[in-house]
């Protein structure tokens, strides 16, 4: 199992000693790994390299553990006991990951805007039937302190930005003063203001401002005005474009298929009504199909063009050729009844699965038209 937490190791290691404690005696999953960030297990990838992240593998000890499908139980201790968390739990994935099956790509210049734009699409996949864990790669936004500096009361007062700056800084982190050096270690040494544990913004009113020029002290309140703003902690681009990939994960039985169809019609519709440059793509299952069902097509000419040529010198006969090629559409009968009593859709396995049938069908035409042309030419039959 590996679940991603949105936490820390910290709180996963919690996380695992109150499953320990809750578990009964039918629990037989116990913790193999924890990893912080970028995971590596035997050729597996979790796919996230965040610190924010953090994963655990559990392993069976019986075979019953297994078969008793133990994800819906992870999931529901996850949400009940942690309930700020966000678990995802599945089986342990062998190749190149991707972080949920469901995902769109949100592009906008204004950040305002795609933020909008996020929370509205955030909203539509919580009210679509088999989404779950909705979530996006920026995050919640986190508070920010602007000091807006007022460049005319700031002249009057006899200070600059860099004042302002340089007492900010020594009052609430600290101003590197000079390095001390020990061996072939550097050590700095920072100048703090007893005040640099404010934690209420209005105190900042109070901190003085030193002029480096003049050796002036003014209130900060008399040349800047602190604000306090809410932005995303990560801004991400694609193509140098502010991007958000809002995920979600699909409920036991759904496709992600049936919930990218239901989403992308009412995209369609909500992009006419954003700003020029605004747009949306799928990723996920989706793209990653879309990416295999176009290399096997790319090449589907090439190949079609091969198999021509290599009928023709065989038969030495363009009719012989044509005839053997003719019995492949007649193999898509049997899929369509296939997938009709399956309740199965078209997919890429379907595709690939057709490709191979499609050999089989060619084979057993050439075999066939072969053995008609002994028939004929050898025992004198009637064609």
């Amino acid at each position: 199992m590996l679940p991603r937490l949105g936490g820390g190791i910290r709180r996963l290691a919690e996380l695992g000693r109150r499953r320990r404690t809750a578990r009964r005696g039918g629990d037989q999953l116990g913790h193999l790994r924890r990893y912080r960030g970028a995971a590596f297990s035997r050729g597996a990838r979790t796919g996230s390299s965040s610190a924010g992240h953090a994963f655990s593998i559990l392993n069976a000890t019986s075979r019953a553990a297994i078969t008793a499908d133990p994800i819906p139980g992870l999931e529901a201790f996850c949400r009940e006991g942690f309930p700020d968390l966000r678990a995802t739990v599945r089986s342990l994935q062998i190749g190149s990951p991707f972080a949920a099956p469901v995902e769109v790509r949100l592009s906008a210049r204004d950040p305002e805007t795609l933020w909008d734009m996020v929370t509205a699409v955030k909203a539509r996949l919580r009210a679509t039937a088999g989404a779950r864990n909705v979530h996006d790669d920026w995050g919640p936004r986190s508070k920010k302190l602007v000091i807006d500096v007022d460049q005319a009361r700031a002249q009057l007062a006899g200070v600059t930005n860099q004042d302002v700056a340089i007492s900010l800084s020594a009052a609430l982190t600290g101003f590197e003063t000079i390095e001390f050096r020990q061996d072939r270690k550097s050590i700095p040494v920072l100048l703090r203001s007893t005040a640099a544990r404010v934690a209420d913004p209005e105190m900042l009113d109070s901190l003085v401002v030193h002029s480096q020029a003049s050796g002036r002290a003014v209130p900060l309140a008399q040349v800047a005005d602190p604000e306090l703003v809410w932005e995303p902690p990560t801004l991400r681009r694609r193509n140098r474009v502010p991007t958000v990939t809002v995920a979600a994960n699909v409920e036991p039985g759904t496709g992600p298929a049936e919930v990218v169809d239901e989403l992308r019609a009412w995209l369609a519709a909500q992009q006419l009504q954003w700003p020029l440059g605004a747009h949306y793509e799928f990723g996920g299952e989706e793209e990653r199909s879309v990416e295999a069902n176009r290399s096997i097509v790319d090449k589907l000419p090439i190949s079609g063009l091969v198999i021509t040529l290599l009928l023709v010198g065989q038969f030495n006969s363009i009719r012989r050729a044509v005839i053997v090629l003719l019995t492949i559409p007649l193999g898509l009968i049997g899929v369509v009844a296939g997938l009709f009593i399956a309740q199965s859709y078209f997919g890429f396995m379907t595709l690939l699965g057709i490709i191979g049938l499609s050999g089989i069908v060619v084979n057993n035409a050439i075999v066939i038209i072969d053995r008609i042309s002994t028939e004929i030419h050898q025992y004198g039959f009637d064609p």
